[in-house]
């Protein structure tokens, strides 16, 4: 079986991230693909990972680093989620 690789993001993936977002339907008229990875690369770009079978660009994978620091790690809302989390 055929072994999935997954490792930071380069540049030289732009095109293949895009065509791949685009096959699964994630680029839509109100988002700009290239600003996208744009602005991630901006934030945390070593959380924009990209997943490849035998040369061919399968995964990607944008994450975010939570915006806690001491005081929010105790804070909790009435719903017992952390105030970053998503409440639903």
């Amino acid at each position: 079986m055929d072994k999935l690789l997954i490792r930071s993001y380069r540049r030289e993936d732009e095109r293949d991230v895009i065509n791949l977002w685009i096959k699964c339907n994630l680029v839509v008229s109100t988002n700009n693909p290239q600003k996208d990875i744009e602005r991630k690369l901006r934030v945390n770009p070593e959380l924009f990972l990209v997943g490849h079978i035998n040369d061919t660009l399968v995964a990607t994978c944008m994450a975010a680093d939570p915006p806690f620091n001491d005081d929010t790690i105790s804070e909790t809302s009435s719903n017992g989620k952390l105030p970053w989390q998503n409440p639903y």
